[in-house]
């Protein structure tokens, strides 16, 4: 694995913690956001990614970050080396395409189904690297990298911008009440603005519907819950009181039903203690 590097960064950070300045040498560096609130700084921009934003940085970019509050932060992290591929037919080429598509657009936020599939992707990756099944990790590696190359060659990225306070206000607020129900008319209420204006600023600035980052939100942090409560008890705890509308929108975030999702957990929960 010398050449390939995945890291699963899942952990409580304080406020004002910087990620010292750091330079991608002879490797190219993919992060996926899962959750928290961090900002990161590329040349003189600063991004403000949310719930499964890609960063694709190529050799020789500086970067760094900030978390700006106390924020839990969980992301998948992957260093690929530039000669990674190269005993791989077409893998050279795989990888160098994808760096020459990139072209200064750091970011991208990929549509719904192929989030699905890359959360599914970046977990098999962790899991065949913790089981040192190098042939698995180096064809989950292939996959990503060729479903990144998808979302970059539909997407126009997301702005360099910092959020303003209001956006960030309601994501503050999504992420702390989203077990309870929330609406664009309530939120508009609260913030004195009208919700048609609230909505085209959050989707301006975050790329997604204030509905849908909040469903988003809630399928992410559904997953987390699967792991130790049922699926009943999981669409409770994360905000969805209709069953059908929780599975439709796993199903369209993961490509897969709750239930399969956690089976395959339990599954390879149990390979990483054999």
């Amino acid at each position: 694995f010398r050449q390939i590097e995945v890291t699963h960064h899942d952990y409580d950070a304080p406020k004002g913690h910087w990620k010292k300045s750091k330079i991608c040498r002879d490797n190219i560096k993919i992060n996926y956001f899962l959750k928290g609130d961090i900002s990161v700084f590329i040349n003189d921009s600063c991004y403000r990614p949310v719930c499964g934003d890609i960063c694709f940085l190529p050799p020789a970019q500086i970067h760094c970050g900030l978390v700006e509050s106390e924020s839990h932060l969980d992301y998948f992290q992957l260093d690929v080396g530039v000669q990674a591929f190269d005993h791989i037919c077409g893998g050279k080429e795989l990888l160098y395409e994808l760096i020459s598509c990139i072209n200064g657009q750091f970011f991208v936020h990929p549509k719904s189904e192929e989030n699905g599939k890359l959360s599914q992707l970046f977990y098999r990756l962790e899991s065949a690297v913790m089981q040192n099944n190098k042939v698995l990790a180096f064809a989950y590696t292939v996959e990503i990298l060729m479903l990144i190359q998808k979302c970059y060659g539909y997407s126009s990225g997301i702005s360099s911008v910092v959020l303003s306070k209001t956006t960030k206000w309601i994501i503050d607020y999504i992420k702390a009440h989203y077990q309870e129900k929330i609406t664009v008319s309530q939120l508009s209420e609260m913030l004195g603005f009208s919700a048609t204006h609230l909505s085209a600023v959050f989707k301006k600035e975050v790329g997604m519907s204030i509905h849908a980052y909040l469903t988003e939100y809630r399928v992410m942090r559904s997953a987390e819950y699967l792991k130790d409560h049922s699926i009943a008890d999981t669409c409770y705890l994360c905000g969805f009181y209709d069953s059908s509308h929780f599975i439709a929108a796993f199903k369209k975030r993961f490509n897969c039903t709750p239930a399969v999702y956690k089976k395959q957990f339990t599954y390879e929960n149990k390979l990483k203690h054999l």
